[in-house]
């Protein structure tokens, strides 16, 4: 279960979300600049809110009041950015292995391996972005959010 409530002051307006989450799915729809991408970056631990809490289960990720801030490699939360955010100098396996460095080097590798085949990508693994279409970049991205 995640539950949240969260606010933070922008430019022209207060982002104030709250929602409770089980294991359904939530698409976040709304017009450009509203205030999507701010509170997923929140969720993520990109941006730290102005005050609220994220709850992931019976784990305080973000808690105003509490003092508690779990940085974002510790969340297990992944976050797919629209434009990849694809590092142009790694291969595919490089860029899939970047968040999970702090795993045991099997460990990393047996995940990386289920990525790629979960997402049909093993031809693609020491190609670097540039060589890749949209598509093969967007599971790619994927497959390191994963």
């Amino acid at each position: 279960m995640l539950t949240f409530q969260l606010k933070k002051q922008l430019r022209d307006f207060t982002v104030d979300v709250s929602q409770q989450i089980g294991a359904e799915t939530l698409v976040l729809i709304g017009h450009s600049g509203c205030g999507k991408s701010t509170t997923l970056k929140m969720l993520a631990g990109l941006i730290k809110p102005d005050d609220g809490s994220i709850e992931l289960g019976k784990r305080f990720l973000w808690n105003n009041e509490q003092g508690t801030d779990i940085p974002p490699e510790e969340r297990n939360i992944g976050f797919l950015f629209q434009n990849y955010a694809l590092f142009p100098h790694l291969t595919v396996a490089e860029n899939i292995a970047y968040g999970i460095m702090h795993l045991s080097p099997g460990e990393r590798s047996a995940r990386i391996e289920e990525a790629i085949v979960l997402l049909g990508i093993q031809a693609l693994t020491q190609s670097k972005p540039a060589m890749l279409s949209g598509g093969e970049q967007q599971r790619v991205a994927l497959a390191r959010a994963w």
